[in-house]
């Protein structure tokens, strides 16, 4: 092995290119708000979707509850004794 290194810019130079971690640039202001608007879509998106199926589930319960209802007609009816007795004779 060896002990070359490799030749290295001036330290001046890298720290003019890379910036300070603690200043935002102007690339990171736009990508750390890119990021925001992406989450806010995405949070939205969400909400949307919820919704709908609120919508849907209370659509679904509103057409289905009445199934469950009972209804009774009552109709009165007299017959006789002998007009029961032909029914069934005609029947049998």
């Amino acid at each position: 092995m060896t002990d070359a290194t490799a030749p290295s810019a001036p330290k001046a130079a890298l720290e003019a290119k890379a910036g300070s971690l603690l200043i935002k640039d102007k690339r990171t202001k736009a990508r750390q708000s890119a990021e925001a608007r992406f989450k806010a879509y995405g949070l939205g998106a969400i909400i949307i979707g919820l919704m709908a199926l609120v919508v849907l589930l209370w659509a679904i319960l509103s057409n289905g509850i009445p199934a469950f209802q009972r209804t009774v007609v009552e109709v009165p009816l007299t017959i006789s004794q002998e007009e029961f007795d032909a029914v069934e004779a005609t029947l049998f």
